[in-house]
């Protein structure tokens, strides 16, 4: 059995997350972020800013994959061209997936910006593609004073949502987003805002 855990706990962390590629796995990927005042900055062409992520690419994975990102005053932000910007998220693509993924987040004053052209601001959300999946996903978004948004043309900004192409899902997905002062915001030329939704492609 081959165990992978990742755990991160403190009073300040930056741009913690996990990346998993071309892997077989068994056990149990654990990443967790704390923290106050945290920023997670990319600025120009083609940058990605990541903060309290896991990253999967090309894994065959038998366990349970647990994201938690909770805090205080925390920005997630990329601006310019083509930018990606991830704040407690779990992304996965090209996955043979048996178990749980498990993905929480929870804070106050939290924003989560891309500002530009082509842009992706995702907060609190798990994203699948090309994956088989077998078990249970499960995503839930709690907070106060949450912005999450998208500025410009082509961009995207989804706040606590599960988005899923080109999926073979067997078991259950639950998506739960509670709080105070919610906002997704998506202004400009051929933009998408989701909040709180399951989308299957």
């Amino acid at each position: 059995m081959k165990k992978v855990i990742a755990l991160v706990v403190g009073m300040l962390f930056v741009c913690t997350s996990v990346a998993l590629a071309g892997t077989a796995m068994k056990g149990k990927v654990v990443n967790v972020t704390r923290g106050k005042n945290v920023k997670n900055v990319a600025v120009g062409v083609g940058n990605k800013a990541n903060l309290g992520s896991i990253k999967m690419k090309n894994v065959a994975m038998k366990g349970k994959v647990v994201n938690v990102t909770r805090g205080k005053n925390i920005k997630n932000v990329a601006v310019g061209v083509g930018n990606k910007a991830n704040l407690g998220t779990v992304n996965m693509k090209n996955v043979a997936m048996k178990g749980k993924v498990v993905n929480v987040t929870r804070g106050k004053n939290i924003k989560n910006v891309a500002v530009g052209v082509g842009n992706k601001a995702n907060l609190g959300t798990v994203n699948m593609k090309n994956v088989a999946m077998k078990g249970k996903v499960v995503n839930v978004t709690r907070g106060k004073n949450i912005k999450n948004v998208a500025v410009g043309v082509g961009n995207r900004a989804d706040l606590g949502t599960v988005n899923m192409k080109n999926v073979a899902m067997k078991g259950k997905v639950v998506n739960v987003t509670r709080g105070k002062n919610l906002k997704n915001v998506a202004v400009g030329v051929g933009n998408k805002a989701s909040l709180g939704s399951v989308s299957m492609e």
